[in-house]
């Protein structure tokens, strides 16, 4: 059998759990978690073309038709 309170244990009360995802820190309520995703999504990286190519099948096929003569 199972004791009881080994199970409460291992989940909390639900007004437990928002009472823990409710807090947070001064600094992170001076952020604005969109913008700095925009600015993590819009920051240029070096790769080399052959990086591109072999890492996906996919961005290889589209590199391909995207140069490929269209009549």
């Amino acid at each position: 059998m199972e004791d009881a309170s080994q199970n409460t244990k291992k989940n909390p009360p639900a007004d437990k759990q928002k009472k823990q995802l409710k807090t947070s820190s001064t600094l992170s309520q001076n952020l604005d978690s969109k913008a700095i995703i925009d600015q993590i999504l819009s920051t240029p990286i070096p790769l080399s073309i052959g990086n591109v190519i072999g890492l996906s099948k996919e961005v290889s096929q589209n590199l391909q038709e995207m140069m490929k003569p269209k009549r």
